[in-house]
């Protein structure tokens, strides 16, 4: 499965395991999200005439839900803080087996080995699109499709 992120800079397709991955390295690093608004076509009311609250936590389901520009921007801030971190070597051993997701980022199986951290998935060949990322949350608002 894959997210697309839809904002001014254009889209940024990223797999989910991608996208939960790296709303974990943000929250680790500083990013507090405000909170997702509703996609417009979200309606506060069941087909049964019920009230309901939009769940502004809902970063991940897809549906359209919008992040704010200033939210943005601070995924982006936290994203950025790690930037030097992340290896521009390889820094696995073992052979890897590419697995078949689409998006952002390209991601690996070790086979038997242990699993990969985070900073090495994020390097070296997704460092590129990491920083095209960056740069797409500092563009301004955008939507979780």
């Amino acid at each position: 499965m894959c997210i697309v992120l839809r904002g001014l800079a254009g889209d940024f397709q990223i797999n989910n395991k991608g996208w939960g991955l790296l709303m974990r390295l943000a929250f680790e690093n500083g990013w507090e999200p405000t909170g997702t608004l509703p996609p417009p076509e979200w309606k506060p009311i069941t087909p049964d005439g019920l009230p309901r609250e939009w769940n502004g936590a809902d970063y991940f389901t897809g549906r359209g839900q919008r992040v704010r520009a200033d939210d943005a921007a601070k995924l982006g801030d936290a994203l950025e803080s790690v930037l030097d971190d992340l290896p521009n070597h390889d820094t696995v051993s073992a052979d890897l087996r590419r697995i078949d997701a689409p998006g952002f980022p390209i991601l690996f199986e070790q086979g038997d080995a242990p699993p990969l951290l985070l900073f090495h998935v994020l390097g070296v060949i997704n460092k590129p699109r990491y920083r095209w990322l960056i740069a797409f949350t500092r563009a301004g608002a955008f939507a979780i499709w």
